[in-house]
């Protein structure tokens, strides 16, 4: 008879306990539930357009990441100039330095990134005056700094080569009043570039680049515009 009186309170007991367990529970969901609604990362209806990396192109065609990538003058870019004083090869001698002045503008997405009449400053990467009967002098210029402002751009170009001539080698007929600087990966042209001796002067077999030459150099590696 006693076992038959302690199966009800052992079951009332149970019964209180899995109600108190049930309302831990859900005061436990509860909590978790505001927690998360104040830790919610919803982004608000059109919030998606603020973030750079979702903007679409701009006008013109070019993307904001594109624009931040292209801040380099690309290699390519021409750098024209004019000496200020004239160069011979029986006078230059390897790292020497020469100073000319920009003949045209350095443009950069349409705009001016240095002005005409910019100083710009060159070496000669080699020379070699002429030696009778036969051996004509040579040449080569190379472009190392822009000063645009107050700052001075290192730059890094390709070369000018230039070859005088003689009696057993060929000659040009005129002078070109504009050269251009050949790649470093190509073989030494000399005719091509020459300088012809001014009528009524002796050829006296050395290159000469006069200040009436247009020279035009290429970037060889490319040039930060943001500094």
């Amino acid at each position: 008879m006693a076992s038959q009186q302690d199966t009800p309170i052992t079951t009332a007991r149970q019964v209180r306990l899995l109600a108190v367990g049930l309302i831990f529970v859900l005061a436990l969901a509860t909590a978790c539930s505001r927690q998360s609604g104040g830790l919610s990362l919803t982004l608000p209806t059109g919030a998606t357009h603020d973030l750079p990396f979702n903007r679409g192109s701009e006008e013109g065609g070019i993307s904001p990441t594109q624009a931040l990538a292209s801040s380099s003058l690309p290699v390519g870019t021409a750098i024209v100039v004019r000496l200020t004083s004239p160069l011979s090869s029986a006078e230059s001698r390897a790292g020497d330095t020469f100073e000319a002045v920009l003949d045209e503008p350095i443009l950069f997405q349409g705009q001016v990134l240095v002005q005409r009449g910019a100083q710009v400053r060159g070496r000669v990467a080699a020379a070699k005056s002429s030696a009778p009967p036969n051996h004509a002098g040579y040449l080569r210029l190379t472009l190392s700094s822009i000063i645009n402002n107050r700052d001075t751009l290192q730059v890094h170009t390709s070369s000018i080569f230039a070859k005088g001539s003689s009696r057993k080698l060929s000659r040009v007929s005129t002078t070109k009043d504009e050269v251009t600087a050949s790649d470093d990966s190509r073989l030494l042209r000399a005719n091509d570039v020459s300088s012809a001796p001014e009528p009524g002067t002796p050829d006296d077999g050395d290159a000469k680049f006069s200040t009436a030459q247009r020279l035009i150099f290429r970037l060889l590696r490319p040039l930060p515009t943001e500094r």
